[in-house]
């Protein structure tokens, strides 16, 4: 899943630490877009932090602190991982300006989410082809649609419950679908915030009979947990580590959340109650992410494998 942060005019940039969790989380690479002289200058295709912050900085000593400014974290849906299929892009019918780099717009766009569209090409992804199809048709009949709310209405009503942001040559910033806000900045998920340990406290206080089976120390191949309670509320004794079966999902698999966040592919796994979880398929850790979903694929217990908790 992806992440925009979006830096209202007047407000700071997120924090160091918070922007490195961005990329982190979201790996596929990022870019940013900031008005300039009447027209919304895109930088695209970073795909390490050091990259991404180096332009970053450099823009903010050009135009100032104080200038709004979007930012995008990717992670690859649709369209393959390219420096080319970061986002933002340029509100254009024209798919090969899209993949610029570095341009100038009128109207500049940002994408968190999948879109139920069927793309012209394998290495378009689907933000591009809704820009290409829907939006720059509507662009070009209503040059300010952003102002007119029946519009926005309808575009919120194709794009699957996922987030847009728009920003003009004037500097407004135009947020579609929900998003969060965290002091004077806003973001299309929760994905900026740092890991919250307490998170796990409930698992300590779940009734054996929904975590016995799940939950295992280090030696989980030969342990037998017992009908204890206290054995789910902790660490059993001797084994610091905690173990979860979850099955992973596969490339096309999607699972979506309470506030329309969509969880997408070989980057997650899902447990027996359909919980999402991050995971690192190469160590195989996994950490939960969110808790109530509506699942669009099945658990299958013969396709779990067990992964280590990680706090």
């Amino acid at each position: 899943m992806c992440i925009i942060a979006i830096k209202p005019q007047g407000a700071k940039l997120p924090t160091e630490d918070t922007l490195k969790t961005m990329f982190t989380r979201n790996p596929d690479g990022a870019g940013f877009m900031f008005p300039m002289n009447g027209r919304v200058e895109i930088r695209k295709g970073f795909m390490t932090y050091e990259g991404f912050k180096q332009a970053l900085d450099n823009v903010v000593t050009h135009i100032g602190e104080d200038a709004p400014i979007v930012m995008h974290f990717r992670i690859t849906t649709h369209g393959g991982t390219s420096p080319q299929n970061c986002h933002p892009f340029p509100l254009t019918k024209k798919v090969g300006e899209m993949k610029q780099l570095s341009c100038s717009a009128s109207v500049g766009v940002a994408h968190n989410g999948i879109i139920n569209i069927k793309t012209r090409a394998t290495d378009i992804s689907d933000t591009m082809e809704y820009i290409s199809s829907v939006l720059a048709p509507v662009y070009r009949r209503n040059k300010k649609f952003w102002k007119t709310q029946r519009i926005l209405n309808g575009i919120a009503d194709t794009i699957n419950g996922s987030r847009l942001a728009i920003l003009t040559g004037a500097g407004e910033v135009i947020r579609i679908g929900k998003w969060v806000q965290d002091g004077d900045l806003w973001y299309s998920n929760d994905g900026f915030k740092p890991y919250d340990y307490s998170r796990w406290s409930y698992l300590w206080d779940a009734d054996v009979d929904d975590y016995y089976e799940s939950y295992y120390g280090k030696d989980y191949k030969n342990y037998k947990p017992t009908a204890s309670a206290n054995d789910v509320r902790k660490p059993w004794e001797g084994k610091s580590m905690l173990y979860t079966k979850l099955m992973p999902l596969e490339k096309d698999d999607i699972v979506e959340d309470d506030d329309g966040d969509l969880w997408w592919g070989e980057y997650y796994a899902i447990d027996s109650r359909h919980r999402v979880y991050e995971i690192d398929i190469d160590d195989c850790t996994a950490r939960l992410t969110t808790s109530h979903t509506y699942s669009y694929v099945q658990y299958d217990k013969r396709k779990a494998i067990y992964f280590e908790l990680a706090a």
